[in-house]
C-alpha cells in the first residue's frame, strides 16, 4: 500500500488497542494527517475503558479544539460517542464528580449519556440525583428505566422500584423487559409483597416475555414464598 488512507491509519490504532499497545496507538494517532470522528473514538474510548482518564481527558480536549481549529468544530461538540466514552469512563472509576462536569458540558444530553450516569449513581447510592436525572429525560428507553429500577433495588428503596415500574406501564413508552421484571420481582420478595409478585408472574405469563432459565425459577420461588408464608 503506497500511502495508506484514514480508514487503514484507524484499523491500525484499532488494532494496537485491543492488543492493550496504548502507547503505540497513541503514537499512530498523533502521526496521523488525515483524522475522522472514527479516530478520536477510538483512542479517547479505548483509553477510557483502560481507565487511564488522565490520557482520555487530554485527548478528549485536544478534539474539541483541534475540530473548532480545523473550521469543524461540530464534529468534536456532537461527537455522542466520545462524550459518553468519557463519562462511563469516569463513572467505572468511581468519580462522579468528572463525570457529572462532562455530563453539564455535553450539548445534547442524550439517553445513553444520561442511564450512564443513573448507572453510576446508582454504585454510590446517591438515590437524590437518581431521581432527577431520570425525570429530566424527555424520551425515555427501556434501558434507562431498567437502570432506574435497578438503582433502587440495589440501594433498598424496594416502593419506589415497584412505583417506577408502575410508572412506565402506565407511560406507554416502552414495555418492561426481563430485566426489568426480574429487578421488580427481587423487590417483591425483599418487601414481602407476594401479591405484588404474583401479579408480575401473571404479566409475563400473560405477554409472553422471553425470560432466562433463572428467571423462570425466579418466577417459581413467587409461588414457594407465598405457600410458606
Amino acid at each position: 500500500m503506497a500511502e495508506r488512507d484514514v480508514v487503514s491509519w484507524n484499523s491500525m490504532v484499532c488494532a494496537y488497542m485491543n492488543h492493550g499497545e496504548l502507547k503505540l496507538a497513541i503514537e499512530l494517532f498523533k502521526s496521523m494527517k488525515e483524522r475522522n470522528v472514527v479516530s478520536w473514538n477510538l483512542v479517547i474510548s479505548g483509553l477510557a475503558k483502560k481507565g487511564d482518564m488522565e490520557s482520555a481527558r487530554l485527548l478528549f480536549e485536544e478534539m474539541i479544539t483541534w475540530n473548532a481549529a480545523m473550521k469543524n468544530a461540530r464534529l468534536g461538540l456532537d461527537n455522542e460517542v466520545a462524550w459518553n466514552a468519557m463519562i462511563s469512563g469516569y463513572m467505572r472509576n468511581g468519580d462522579v464528580k468528572n463525570a457529572r462536569l462532562i455530563f453539564n458540558q455535553m450539548p445534547v444530553k442524550s439517553v445513553v449519556s444520561c442511564t450512564a450516569m443513573i448507572s453510576g449513581y446508582t454504585k454510590v447510592g446517591d438515590v437524590g440525583e437518581i431521581n432527577n436525572l431520570f425525570y429530566s429525560v424527555p424520551v425515555k428507553s427501556v434501558i434507562t428505566w431498567n437502570a432506574m429500577i435497578a438503582g433502587f433495588v440495589q440501594n433498598h428503596k424496594f416502593d419506589q422500584a415497584l412505583e417506577v415500574l408502575h410508572r412506565m406501564l402506565m407511560s406507554g413508552e416502552c414495555k418492561p423487559d426481563e430485566t426489568a421484571l426480574m429487578s421488580v420481582l427481587s423487590a417483591c420478595t425483599h418487601l414481602g409483597a407476594h401479591e405484588q409478585g404474583k401479579r408480575i408472574k401473571s404479566y409475563i405469563q400473560k405477554r409472553d416475555v422471553e425470560i432466562s432459565t433463572s428467571s423462570r425459577t425466579c418466577l417459581q420461588n413467587v409461588v414457594i414464598l407465598k405457600v410458606q408464608v
